[in-house]
């Protein structure tokens, strides 16, 4: 047989032969080698399979007669090859998946049988539909003084209308927005916009519907092909015609969409209102704050769209790796990712990857290329030249998360509510990483009718109506899937402030600060709190203690993120009593022993803190008594190596200082006392 071109390419001499090869397949005894397929039939599309191949017959004729043993009509190389990236695509084993496409009646379960007892196949998959994480449709945005979780004086850092009901990035009232909500249930991100609100070259990838791209909050933010053009041809040479916004991998478009309106089953403004949270415009004098959306001087994180949901049509495992591999190829440093598999559909990477074998899965391949391919190669760069991957750990309610999330090198995002606790339909257990907020209806008045100002406000599509949104633009959802893009948020806000200081990591480097910027979620997970349990099915007292140590590392906290970034040690203060703070972690074992000479801080951070009093030191502890969440920085002089600074006619010790950030945590418990 002749050596033909792979790409695109339709195998005439199948088709002489497919009435035989699929008999093969269909009278075949064989015993297939379950070893190298790895998942099952049942939510594959019903006439591809994918195949990773041996290194020797990728790109050769043995590829050809693959596809012929079976009866394929068809064989195509899943993912376009980049230019300049032929090395790092054959490092991660791109280059050797392929995708076989059969006629209607081929039985794939014989076929994958037939392929997988084949030596130069390494392994089978099934190419089956990956599954939006969304709890339930929106809600419309109803602005109410009486709603709003932020103070005057914070809502202030920017003029966004909807800042003030955005309680999830900050909240210093008891009550607000719901009645059950406490103050310091947020990510804690309003004193980190005086720092970075953001970096345009610095771009999230949104794995999911359609980004509205021309949304008035979100159209200056909007990442844009700077080499295509829309005029039907493939300018770029990148193997994707029109690809301005992004790239709709549902439909093999360049036309992002997100207006196909079919009930609950079609379009439901999910991917509009996560890029939002991520990066609406700042500071516009329009609807609401993103994360990391600028200060209203189009500096603010660039939103890729990677649609692989439209019009309730999803996309397959295929084409959600080309879009991955697409976010890679294009700049994206973050990802984020609110879909995946059902809980406990698989539960360990083993049985998602296959690592028993070649360890390897098409997505899992793509997720790999993702962090770790060499962005330079084409001429990309930001701190961490690589990617991070945050996916939701899903809305089942179950003690496992889901996957693709749940891997060991992914983030996984489980999500709590306004009063800072576990919501009742967040995933927890193994595989989760970490937590934010996620929002949650409150159905204490009325089950039927239930509060919507404790869920995540966020930028939904103009002029497009759903069942209880109103197309106005803004609307409220709850979900793992509105928690993930507030860590891919913070993320963003943490490579845009590592360029601005001009400090470098390894991707593994920052997922380690990332984990650990948090604040404890431990201490929440007592006790009962009344919502609805999804694992249940039923509205009632949900047991908080199977939580415990299970919902990560605990809630994200963004200035914790820059403190590590730039190196400030933090000391953590409850609100509203006198805290008596060691500084052993920051001046040694000794600490207590030291000369202290001065403590040096701000008006403004006086105030931030709420303090009444000075702060001071007694036997090497720090004693200030805060009355409101915030954050602040002193800075502490000693003298090293005796009582008085050395130097002239005195024999001494070295006078040093240290700077170090106290964040103070206002969050109310049940026994009426502060934690």
């Amino acid at each position: 047989m002749k050596k033909k071109n792979l790409t695109g390419l339709v195998l005439a001499s199948v088709l002489a032969v497919a009435a035989c090869s699929e008999k093969e397949v269909v009278t075949g005894v064989e015993a297939p080698d379950s070893s190298k397929i790895v998942n099952a039939p049942e939510a594959a599309d019903g006439q591809t399979i994918l195949v990773h191949v041996t290194r020797s017959a990728a790109g050769t004729d043995a590829v050809n007669s693959i596809a012929e043993a079976v009866g394929a009509v068809s064989i195509d190389r899943v993912f376009t090859p980049q230019p300049g990236m032929e090395v790092e695509e054959a490092r991660f084993g791109l280059d050797r998946w392929y995708i076989l496409s059969f006629g209607k009646d081929i039985d794939l379960e014989k076929a994958a049988g037939v392929l997988s007892r084949m030596g130069s196949v390494e392994t089978v998959q099934y190419n089956a539909e990956v599954v939006p994480i969304i709890e339930r449709g929106a809600a419309s945005w109803r602005p109410d003084v009486a709603t709003r979780g932020v103070d005057a004086a914070s809502a202030a850092s920017f003029n966004d209308p909807g800042l003030a009901s955005q309680w999830h990035y900050i909240s210093k009232e008891n009550g607000k927005p719901l009645a059950t909500s406490v103050a310091g249930a947020d990510i804690n991100v309003i004193d980190v916009w005086k720092l970075t609100a953001g970096d345009p070259d610095i771009i999230v990838a949104v794995v999911d519907e359609g980004v509205a791209y021309d949304h008035p909050d979100l159209a200056a933010n909007m990442w844009h092909n700077p080499k295509e053009t829309a005029d039907g041809r493939d300018d770029d040479g990148n193997g994707y015609v029109d690809d301005i916004y992004g790239y709709n991998f549902v439909k093999n478009s360049g036309q992002i969409t997100w207006n196909e309106v079919k009930g609950s089953d079609g379009d439901l403004g999910h991917g509009t209102h996560v890029a939002g949270t991520v990066s609406a415009v700042n500071n516009n004098g329009t609807g609401v704050c993103g994360i990391a959306g600028g200060t209203g001087h189009n500096d603010g994180v660039k939103i890729m769209s990677c649609q692989i949901f439209a019009g309730g049509v999803s996309s397959a495992e295929a084409q959600t790796a080309k879009a991955i591999k697409y976010a890679a190829d294009n700049g994206a440093s973050i990802l984020q990712c609110s879909w995946g598999y059902q809980s406990g559909a698989f539960t360990n990477d083993n049985s998602y990857i296959n690592s028993k074998v070649y360890n390897n899965s098409l997505i899992a391949d793509a997720l790999k290329y993702f962090e770790s391919a060499d962005r330079s190669k084409l001429g990309f760069s930001n701190p961490i030249n690589g990617g991070i991957a945050i996916f939701a750990a899903g809305n089942d309610g179950r003690g496992y998360g889901s996957y693709p999330g749940a891997l060991a090198d992914i983030i996984a995002v489980t999500s709590f509510a306004s009063d800072n606790k576990p919501t009742g339909y967040t995933n927890y257990g193994p595989g989760c990483n970490i937590a934010a907020p996620g929002g949650e209806y409150d159905f204490t008045k009325d089950i039927y009718n239930p509060a919507i100002e404790g869920c995540i406000l966020s930028t939904m599509p103009v002029g497009v109506k759903y069942e209880d949104y109103d197309g106005s633009g803004y609307g409220y959802m709850q979900g793992t899937s509105m928690a993930c893009p507030h860590v891919s948020g913070v993320a963003a806000l943490g490579l845009s402030y590592m360029k601005k200081l001009g400090i470098t990591c390894t991707p593994e480097e920052f997922k380690a600060m990332l984990l650990t910027s948090v604040n404890d979620m431990e201490k929440y997970c007592v006790g009962t709190k009344k919502t609805y349990s999804y694992s249940d099915g039923r509205y009632g007292n949900m047991s908080l203690s199977k939580f415990r140590g299970k919902m990560g590392t605990g809630s994200i906290d963004a200035w914790k993120l820059m403190m590590q970034i730039e190196g400030t040690p933090c000391l953590m203060a409850s609100v509203g009593s006198e805290q008596v703070l060691s500084l052993e972690s920051i001046f040694g074992g000794s600490y207590a022993s030291l000369k202290y000479t001065g403590i040096e801080f701000s008006a403004e951070d006086k105030a931030a803190l709420g303090l009444r009093e000075d702060p001071y030191i007694k036997l090497g502890r720090l004693i200030l008594t805060p009355m409101r969440t915030g954050n602040a920085k002193i800075t502490i002089k000693a003298i090293a190596g005796g009582n008085v600074v050395g130097g002239g006619n005195n024999i001494g010790g070295k006078e040093i200082s240290k700077t170090v950030s106290v964040v103070a945590r206002g969050v109310h418990s049940d026994n009426g006392g502060w934690l």
